[in-house]
């Protein structure tokens, strides 16, 4: 087990892992992505097909259910990338998933 997923496992101890699984996958899946970015490095993707964020490190994929596979069809992309290909999507993402911003 890597210490990304030990982390993981220790961030959901106290809680019920369920709940915050469903918190940091439906609509808050940016900020753990934070999260992991900030202590464990890496970078942060998005894919549209699954409306999701994760953080990868060393060609892993990780959120708050541990280590995700990484599929091509997924089409995972960078903001910094998805602000130069559309910044429709791109502003959509940092008002509803970044900064929560409500409209």
């Amino acid at each position: 087990m890597s210490n990304i997923e030990q982390f993981i496992e220790k961030f959901k101890k106290g809680f019920d892992s369920e709940y915050l699984e469903e918190v940091f996958t439906k609509g808050n899946c940016y900020h753990f992505a934070v999260i992991l970015n900030r202590l464990f490095g890496g970078f942060i993707y998005y894919s549209q097909i699954q409306g999701h964020f994760i953080n990868v490190v060393d060609g892993h994929g990780y959120d708050i259910t541990g280590m995700v596979e990484i599929n091509e069809e997924d089409k995972y992309d960078s903001l910094y990338t998805i602000h130069n290909k559309d910044k429709l999507l791109h502003n959509r993402l940092m008002d509803d998933c970044v900064y929560l911003r409500s409209r």
